[in-house]
């Protein structure tokens, strides 16, 4: 865990590492095979031996907690609430966006298509992930 003491001063730092916190406990709550769990310890102890002013550490956090989360994601199938449907929207808008411009529909009616479908689809996946236990807390 990260001692958020040290970052009250840094508003944005203090969000981060607090988020950062909130995904490990979420993560020490579960059985982890331990290869992974000494990337999380490795991961955890680069980010402490880091230092510098608070934006280097703000970089640093962020690029640690994003490592994390693709270790997790990758290593363990374990998703943020949320990732399919953002996921949903993010190809459903463009693809949206070409039916309104290839098809008789009205232009702006394409986007919002798109998007109503990347919810749905990725509302289902997150539903899915979840009923499966593979959703984290955060």
């Amino acid at each position: 865990m990260i001692d958020l003491a040290k970052y009250k001063d840094n508003a944005k730092l203090y969000a981060l590492a607090e988020k950062f916190n909130k995904l490990l406990s979420d993560l020490e709550q579960r059985d982890i095979p331990a290869a992974v769990r000494s990337k999380i310890t490795e991961e955890i102890q680069q980010f402490e031996a880091s230092d510098g002013n608070d934006s280097e550490l703000l970089k640093s956090l962020s690029k640690s907690y994003n490592h994390l989360l693709t270790l997790v994601r990758t290593e363990l199938g374990l998703h943020k609430k949320g990732h399919y449907q953002t996921l949903g929207i993010a190809t459903g808008m463009p693809l949206g966006l070409l039916l309104g411009m290839f098809t008789p529909i009205p232009f702006a009616m394409g986007p919002a298509i798109g998007l109503l479908f990347g919810l749905i689809f990725g509302g289902q996946l997150d539903a899915k992930v979840k009923k499966e236990g593979k959703q984290l807390n955060i």
